[in-house]
């Protein structure tokens, strides 16, 4: 690809034709996120309620990491039960 004026264009995002996502790299898993110097950040946030991560596998449960919208606790749990 090249810009409107022939330049040469980074590219910043890439998905394979097996669905994976990079963001600043070829992706070796489901979603690579890599970042070209420092830190990297994942920002996750709910305009209103509960903002989680839920880690699922078949047939297996579900582990979530919560962060609770009226409160400032951090909560895990697996498979529906509080765990820390």
């Amino acid at each position: 690809m090249t810009a409107a004026n022939d330049a040469a264009v980074d590219e910043k995002l890439r998905i394979t034709s097996d669905g994976k996502i990079g963001i600043n790299c070829t992706p070796s898993y489901t979603l690579d996120v890599r970042s070209e110097s420092g830190d990297t950040d994942l920002n996750i946030m709910a305009a209103d309620g509960d903002a989680r991560i839920r880690l699922s596998s078949d047939n297996s449960g579900t582990a979530m990491i919560n962060a609770l919208d009226d409160s400032s606790d951090l909560v895990f749990s697996a498979y529906g039960d509080f765990v820390f």
